[in-house]
């Protein structure tokens, strides 16, 4: 999934609320992190990363406590 910082994640909730993305460097350093308030059903948040290359990992937390990671983005 080489990418040049440009990503789309979607979260598929069963009601509305408030989400939290958050990315992670290689070496575990929080480099972004943004709060959505989501719809319920599906939910397409598009991101970008103005970082050097490498690994970006993503999670997402929910305002009921639940977390989700997701695959890496990769910088190229």
């Amino acid at each position: 999934n080489p990418s040049n910082g440009e990503f789309n994640i979607t979260v598929q909730s069963s009601a509305d609320a408030e989400i939290t993305l958050i990315m992670y460097d290689a070496l575990g350093k929080l480099v972004k992190s943004n709060v959505y308030h989501i719809k319920s059903g599906i939910n397409n948040i598009n991101e970008n990363l103005h970082y050097a290359r490498g690994r970006y990992f993503i999670s997402v937390t929910t305002s009921q406590g639940n977390y989700y990671d997701y695959s890496y983005v990769l910088i190229q």
